[in-house]
């Protein structure tokens, strides 16, 4: 459910590295100039998702039991 609500870069991106393919790859793929950018940007589409993860009231529910 938050996963799809990332722009469509970072759902392809972390789909991608949620299969373990290649940085290389990625960057090819997703037009990315060098390995990288791929690992800047996908460490800041973890950082959105987590975010809409934290920020969803049953996220709360979940960690304060």
């Amino acid at each position: 459910e938050m996963f799809e609500q990332l722009g469509g870069d970072c759902q392809k991106l972390l789909r991608m590295t949620f299969e373990e393919r290649p940085e290389t790859e990625i960057q090819e793929a997703l037009a990315f100039s060098n390995p990288g950018s791929v690992r800047v940007k996908r460490h800041k589409c973890k950082e959105q998702l987590v975010k809409r993860i934290q920020a969803d009231p049953r996220y709360t529910e979940l960690t304060d039991r």
